[in-house]
């Protein structure tokens, strides 16, 4: 088994200064990123589309200040203008109008989504999440109810099994404005901030859970965010609890005259209090699941607009998700809708353990995953009521690409739990949520390897580099007992700072050990390589001793 060390040496490409340094301010939910010298320059950053180093699972993504290939770039009212974003009905900011159900119920033939987690959460990234329904002369709109903004200090895992994920955002700041970021769930906790430049950040969280930055920096930013997520939002038991948990007061949280319609609405479907919460969500999940994409009918275009759409069960995912919201509050639930550039879901929240995604299908006939490059997929399971239409528009969904739930699946992501368990990094591995650390895998453990590990040392390496520009490096290899080891190869490699997999970096050079067990030489950067923050390793592979990286 390779025993791999943390990297020491962190470098900038066409950057100047060493590693920056998060940490709590002391008078603010801040978090800061102190820089200790030198300043970003300017010379060749009009590469927007270089090559970048495969994302190693688990891992922080680089910090690169170059644009990706296929990544949007953000500002204070979300994402600015590309070719490639079809805008959704609504706008892609939590700061934008409401969202009005509409008659386009027929089915989109291609949509463009923009991954921005590692592993990816296709297509359930959320960019925009509302929590309230507004009624008016028979228009039914969804709405992010006006609230406070909490600020989000960093934290750890907390007691709940939960599970890990990276972030990476472009923005073109505006200083100290609030400027939205996608998340994974309502409930996610900030782990870890990182910037380039690195310049101090607060977070911010509203009432729907959408999350916000805010920084003093004017300029281009990269913004690199870790969370983690209630296992119970992805695939949690709706179950064990009662209607008073729901809604104390027993009351719907709708207008007066959208609560009629919505009574309608709720018998057609066989839905009421004498039902309990969990079998009721179930049995609406499996009716909105069984929605139909098509032309609206005529004939229903002087009736009530939800009323026409949830008894009839027409429409994609937006329709869906806004009826289901306006049904579920109906019966006293919270619920969230929440789309971004390609998709639209809900969130319904569930006493004693959390929010809890739902997705109701509805989705584009062909989703083209933008920037989707080689991250894992998170693929959760999916115990809810699958009806026909819905496990027919899964099908089509995997034929471009995507992994979707399975029944009982586990997860794909990087399934850190409260207990400090461990999930896989592959799609349908462990969900790490086991609480006595036991391996679940049905692969057998792989063999420990016993030979004796020897010391690899860095010494030291040049800070100051351009994309093209030689690097000075110097190491030192020897046994257990200090004895040089000569003769032996060792690998220079450049990955992603946090990185740990050599396999998944760029290999620069390959240096002899002399005499005294030293490796030195000078190494190129690859000129197409994205400007940001690296880190640099030296690699043994072994021979008689032990893999091992520098320390």
């Amino acid at each position: 088994m390779k025993r791999l060390a943390a990297p020491i040496l962190g470098i900038f490409v066409l950057c100047v200064g060493v590693l920056a340094v998060a940490q709590q301010s002391s008078d603010g939910p801040y978090v800061l990123h102190e820089f200790f010298e030198g300043n970003l320059q300017a010379e060749g950053q009009t590469q927007q589309q270089a090559t970048r180093n495969p994302r190693v699972p688990g891992a922080p993504p680089s910090l690169s200040m170059e644009k990706g290939q296929n990544e949007l770039v953000y500002g204070a009212d979300g994402p600015l203008k590309d070719a490639r974003l079809q805008e959704p009905y609504g706008e892609l900011s939590p700061f934008g109008r409401a969202n009005t159900l509409d008659k386009n119920t027929d089915r989109v033939d291609n949509l463009n989504y923009f991954a921005s987690f590692e592993p990816s959460v296709i297509p359930y990234k959320r960019v925009v999440a509302q929590n309230r329904v507004v009624y008016s002369n028979g228009t039914y709109m969804a709405q992010l109810e006006p609230g406070r903004r909490r600020p989000e200090p960093l934290q750890g895992l907390g007691e709940q099994p939960s599970e890990t994920f990276w972030g990476t955002f472009m923005f073109r700041s505006e200083a100290n404005r609030f400027m939205p970021v996608a998340s994974v769930s309502p409930d996610q906790r900030v782990l870890d901030v990182r910037t380039e430049p690195p310049v101090p950040v607060e977070v911010f969280r509203d009432d729907a859970g959408n999350f916000m930055i805010r920084t003093p920096h004017d300029g281009l930013l990269r913004v690199n965010m870790q969370v983690a997520v209630p296992t119970f939002y992805f695939n949690g038991t709706m179950d064990g609890v009662t209607w008073s948990d729901v809604n104390p007061q027993n009351e719907s949280r709708l207008p007066t005259e959208a609560s009629r319609v919505a009574d309608r609405v709720l018998k057609q479907i066989g839905v009421d209090r004498r039902l309990g919460p969990g079998p009721a969500i179930k049995k609406m999940v499996e009716y909105f699941r069984d929605f139909e994409a098509k032309p609206f009918p005529d004939e229903l275009n002087t009736g009530d607009l939800y009323e026409s759409i949830a008894s009839n069960q027409i429409g994609v995912c937006r329709h869906r998700s806004l009826a289901f919201m306006v049904t579920a509050q109906a019966l006293g639930f919270r619920t969230h809708y929440v789309y971004n550039e390609a998709h639209a879901f809900v969130e319904v929240y569930w006493p004693g353990s959390g929010w809890r995604r739902i997705d109701l299908g509805g989705a584009a006939d062909q989703m083209n995953a933008a920037a989707n490059d080689d991250r894992d997929i998170h693929s959760p399971g999916d115990s809810l009521p699958q009806p026909e239409r819905f496990l027919e528009e899964q099908e089509r969904m995997v034929q471009n690409g995507w992994k979707p739930p399975s029944e009982g699946g586990a997860n794909g992501g990087n399934g850190n739990a409260a207990n400090g368990s461990q999930g896989t990094n592959n799609a349908g591995g462990t969900d790490g949520a086991a609480s006595n650390g036991t391996d679940t895998n049905d692969t057998p453990p792989e063999t420990a390897d016993t030979r004796q590990v020897p010391r690899l040392q860095f010494l030291q390496a040049t800070r100051r580099v351009k994309r093209g520009g030689v690097v000075s490096v110097e190491g030192r290899l020897t046994d257990p007992d200090g004895r040089p080891i000569i003769g032996e190869t060792v690998e220079v490699h450049l990955g992603a700072v946090g990185s740990r997999n050599p396999s998944r970096m760029t290999k620069l050079a390959d240096l002899r050990t002399d005499s005294n067990g030293f490796v030195r030489g000078d190494v190129t950067i690859p000129t197409v390589q994205a400007i940001g923050r690296w880190s640099m390793f030296l690699y043994y592979a072994g021979g008689q001793f032990a893999p091992i990286a520098a320390e």
